[in-house]
């Protein structure tokens, strides 16, 4: 996949949050997808670790009572996205905790990668940054300085991915 076509990717997801935000202005936006680097973005493995992050979310959303709606999931070679809207009653930062704590918590939740809008950062809510999937380095520092390669990285990936499914 082309530099290209992930910018237009992108550009599209960014559409879509937009026009969810624009049309429910005192509800969060939830952007779901998958952390996967390299150029192969869905297969039928990462499908099913796309739907188990769905699955999670929202049985977590029921659990503690956040109303969601207007649900819509897109696929694509590029990887699949999730979108949903939470409703006011339900803040922001209250949101972004619960998907923080899916990604820290659940078995395959290093795979997950849950975005809201508003835009909170982990930061901000004083919570640690994502920690790399090889070492206990930030992940954003490993990336930007390629500390680690792809093969090394997949590796790990496919490695979590068969612990946990028991494949």
């Amino acid at each position: 996949m082309s530099l290209e076509q992930v910018m237009t990717l992108r550009e599209r997801r960014v559409q879509r949050i937009q026009l969810l935000a624009q049309d429910n202005p005192h509800g969060t936006v939830v952007c779901f997808k998958l952390n996967i680097p390299g150029d192969i973005k869905t297969s039928k493995l990462l499908v099913h670790v796309f739907k188990e992050g769905v699955r999670a979310w929202e049985r977590q959303a029921r659990e503690q009572g956040i109303a969601i709606s207007q649900i819509s999931i897109v696929y694509r070679n590029a990887g699949d996205t999730y979108y949903c809207v939470v409703s006011p009653e339900t803040s922001a930062e209250q949101v972004k905790q619960t998907l923080i704590g899916l990604e820290e918590t659940h078995p395959l939740g290093r795979l997950f990668d849950f975005d809201t809008y508003p835009t909170l950062s982990r930061i901000e809510l004083a919570r640690n940054p994502r920690t790399c999937l090889l070492c206990d380095k930030p992940a954003a520092l490993c990336a930007r300085g390629q500390a680690h390669s792809l093969s090394e990285l997949q590796q790990q990936i496919a490695t979590l991915i068969n612990t946990v499914l028991s494949i």
